[in-house]
This record gives C-alpha cells, structure tokens and sequence, in this order.
C-alpha cells in the first residue's frame, strides 16, 4: 500500500497521516465488530468497571490506570490523542481536562 504512495512523491508526514487514519479505522472496525458495545466517555473524573479498550481523545496524563494482567506502570504515564489500548480495563482517572471513550460489552 505504500509503495502506491512513494510513487505517487507523498513525503514522511503525507504518508504518516494516511497510516494514522487508516490505523484509526481499523480500530473502529475492530470495536465494532464485537457486537453489543456501549460507551462511556469520561472526563476529568474516576471511572471504575469493566471495559475492554480506551481511545484517548486529547492527550492525556491519567492519575489512575488499571488493567488486569498488567505489570508496570500504566498511571502518570503521557499517552498521546487517538491512541486506542485493549485489555481487562477496570479503572482509569483522566487529569483536568482530559478526556478518554471507554468501550463496553453490553
């Protein structure tokens, strides 16, 4: 796919940009593709529950991050707007004025 744009002369940032829109309809496909979803959008407040993937919708800086199965640090780390994570979401805090789409089954 992008050898079609390198011939075409897209610079870095061109193709970048296409691979980024495209990446982000994947994810919508994949979310989709579960069935029953609902989401909840969360800002500046403490979410608790069970969610299977996050989009962060601005930059975001959460002061609390939990997913199950997971070691490390997810909290107090900077993930950059658009970002989409799966996995066993149980609780996340977005800062002031950040704002996170958690998707769940129904």
């Amino acid at each position: 796919m992008l050898d079609k744009y390198r011939g075409e002369g897209a610079s870095p940032l061109e193709i970048a940009r296409i691979l980024k829109q495209q990446t982000a309809k994947h994810d919508r496909e994949l979310i989709m593709s579960f069935g029953g979803v609902s989401r909840e959008v969360v800002t500046n407040a403490a979410w608790t529950g069970s969610a299977f993937a996050v989009t962060f919708i601005t930059e975001t800086t959460p002061t609390t991050f939990t997913m199950n199965d997971t070691t490390g640090t997810l909290s107090s780390l900077v993930y950059p707007a658009g970002l989409t994570l799966y996995g066993d979401i149980t609780a996340i805090t977005p800062g002031a004025g950040e704002t996170v789409i958690l998707y769940k089954l129904t």
